[in-house]
């Protein structure tokens, strides 16, 4: 008789954990919908840190001279990425692309609106199929 409790109470739990699972992924897909890529304080400030640690204000080449400006920055980049790398001469190329190479494939239907039957369908079938 335990072993049957036991067998209940873990299918009841289980179940009671895919509804939470569910319930939150519906409250995250909500708050998405309403929310998105509002222009709050806190997506503002992330936008801005992520911007700052990627930001480089100057750079300083071999002889120690500082360039701050962005084409020379760019410039600086390009002879060292040269450099690094060297230069090679392309000759022709040997291989025929066009027999490689798959076809183009129709992509016409692509430039159909797509409908808000389509878009509730999906919806309901990523919640249904979790």
């Amino acid at each position: 008789m335990e072993w049957n409790f036991k067998i209940a109470l873990d299918d009841k739990l289980l179940t009671l954990l895919r509804q939470q699972q569910i319930y939150w992924r519906q409250w995250g897909l909500i708050k998405w919908v309403k929310c998105g890529d509002a222009p709050t304080k806190f997506f503002q400030a992330d936008a801005i840190v992520r911007y700052k640690k990627k930001l480089i204000t100057s750079l300083s080449n071999s002889a120690s001279q500082e360039f701050t400006k962005h084409h020379s920055k760019e410039a600086l980049l390009w002879e060292a990425h040269k450099d690094r790398l060297g230069a090679s001469n392309f000759s022709n190329m040997q291989l025929n692309l066009h027999e490689l190479l798959p076809q183009p494939f129709d992509l016409s239907s692509l430039k159909q609106h797509i409908t808000k039957e389509e878009i509730i369908a999906v919806i309901l079938f990523e919640t249904t199929s979790s």
